[in-house]
């Protein structure tokens, strides 16, 4: 038995309008600043008024894959837990991919049933037309300005707040989320309603999550950071969820203040972009206690955030497969910064060399974590069978494809990645994914990805190009945004006559980072 145990998704949110049915569960701002603000009995109305029109009116499921693709908004909020409270599947489709992405996306992912909005029509269009997709649902009323054949709105008006009798499992299927890693396409990871469930308990009670909490993301829900930190950590507390529908450096420390924010998430592009903005004297004037950050904030950036916002940056590392952290510098004691903080309830890490043993303390290795598919970690990549059994290793060790090292008191650095990663924007970009996508162009001959610093993003994409036929920097970058989403499109163009190479002819990388 774990803490989890005997329960699903379903049960979690009947027990939650049973104790919190009056407060504020959701706060949602769009862009242009429209607000909407629902209780938990409100709410999970909507929630299961949605699954039982999906149920009737569309035939979905339990095990049914149903792709959303859809910006930050209540709905996207609404939809996913319809989905998982009927037993089937949400699949998290990215709205910055290209039709080739979305393609693969659906495709990969045997999505039956699309949910989307109309700001992303030419390129849904474009996306599906050799996916099993045959049906679209559109979302957001307020972007609909001609006919549709199937509006959510409509589908939900005249269906009953009665979920459909489903039986459910801890360890059912419940979204697929993609994760970038060695190979050239996102892995689709299978998680179930214990890996939702136990992420969200993690975090509640590390930060010892109170009703009169307020947490605040404006990262993406097709990411597992803002559906574990912010969404399942304030079901799970009865807290207040605050979700934006995009990030704005100009406005976000007014829009804390507005909804009384004490717990947020400030990823290391964030972070470098609230420090660009002019200083101002009400910046630390808010409620914040807390915010989650990642490794890759200077030191002396850091300091300055938390002297500059009055509020405590908490180091963390974790992953999508494990949903979500895996290590947390420790709320209330030393946190010996730039460390990447302690495991967190539940999880033993270790530090394995090549050959997959452990290391002592203080030696380097790959950072590998206990694990129980469909529990701590996920199930499985969903149609990637090879690179299931590839992540774990014989002892059932998940591995996490990055480099650390303890310290004699149990606290952890990072020290490299072993994946060939790209952090850029707050997304992780596969090198091999931007190799393959450029080799595919008729004048190129090969194409190396590499990252390279930059102010704001952290990382930036550089691609180094030989070439079979003349060919334009600018001719790249328009093949590039044609092909890759935007977070993927290179910042730097280099050409060149010859890639330096091993013994063995394969590119040498490690020379080509040298340079820069």
């Amino acid at each position: 038995m774990d803490i989890v145990s005997g329960g699903n998704i379903r049960k979690l949110w009947k027990d939650r309008v049973a104790t919190s049915g009056d407060d504020s569960f959701l706060i949602y701002e769009s862009a242009e600043g429209d607000e909407e603000v629902y209780s938990y009995k409100k709410f999970n109305e909507k929630i299961d008024t949605t699954a039982r029109a999906l149920h009737d009116e569309l035939g979905v499921r339990k095990g049914d894959h149903v792709a959303i693709h859809l910006p930050n908004c209540s709905q996207y909020v609404q939809v996913w837990f319809a989905l998982m409270k009927l037993g089937a599947v949400a699949v998290h489709s990215n709205t910055q991919h290209t039709p080739r992405e979305i393609e693969y996306t659906l495709d990969i992912a045997d999505a039956e049933l699309l949910i989307t909005e109309p700001d992303f029509e030419d390129d849904i269009a474009a996306g599906i037309e050799e996916t099993d997709i045959d049906e679209i649902v559109w979302a957001r009323p307020e972007k609909i300005e001609k006919e549709r054949d199937l509006l959510l709105s409509s589908l939900v008006e005249n269906a009953e707040p009665d979920l459909p009798d489903t039986e459910i499992d801890t360890e059912d299927h419940a979204e697929i989320l993609f994760t970038s890693g060695t190979t050239s396409m996102p892995k689709p990871a299978l998680h179930t309603h214990a890996t939702l469930m136990t992420g969200g308990e993690r975090i509640a009670k590390h930060l010892a999550l109170q009703p009169s909490d307020r947490n605040l993301s404006a990262l993406p829900l097709y990411h597992g950071s803002p559906q574990i930190l912010a969404i399942f950590s304030s079901l799970t507390a009865g807290a207040t969820a605050i979700l934006y529908e995009e990030f704005k450096a100009s406005k976000f420390m007014d829009q804390v203040r507005k909804h009384r924010a004490t717990v947020t998430t400030c990823i290391g592009t964030q972070v470098r972009a609230l420090m660009a903005t002019p200083e101002s004297g009400t910046d630390g004037d808010n409620d914040l206690r807390h915010a989650f950050t990642a490794f890759n904030v200077p030191e002396e950036m850091k300091n300055e955030f938390e002297d500059r916002f009055d509020v405590s940056l908490l180091n963390s590392y974790g992953c999508t497969e494990a949903l979500i952290l895996l290590t947390l510098a420790p709320v209330y004691n030393e946190r010996r910064w730039p460390s990447i903080g302690r495991p967190v309830l539940g999880r033993d890490l270790h530090i394995l060399d090549d050959e997959g043993n452990k290391v002592d303390i203080g030696e380097r290795g790959e950072i590998a974590v206990n694990a129980k598919r469909g529990r701590t970690v996920l199930k499985k990549y969903y149609n990637m069978p090879e690179k299931t059994e590839e992540a774990f290793n014989e002892d059932g060790l998940f591995l996490t494809g990055d480099f650390g090292r303890f310290d004699d008191d149990g606290f952890l650095y990072f020290v490299d990645r072993k994946k060939n990663i790209i952090e850029t924007r707050g997304e992780n970009v596969s090198e091999a994914e931007v190799e393959e996508v450029l080799g595919e162009h008729p004048n190129i001959d090969e194409a190396v990805a590499l990252g390279i610093p930059h102010e704001i993003y952290g990382e930036a994409v550089k691609v180094y190009i030989k070439l079979f036929d003349d060919l334009t920097e600018e001719e790249v970058f328009e093949y590039a945004q044609e092909n890759l989403a935007n977070f993927k499109v290179p910042e730097e163009i280099e050409f060149v006559d010859e890639f330096p190479r091993t013994s063995i002819g394969k590119i040498e990388k490690s020379a080509l980072r040298e340079e820069e």
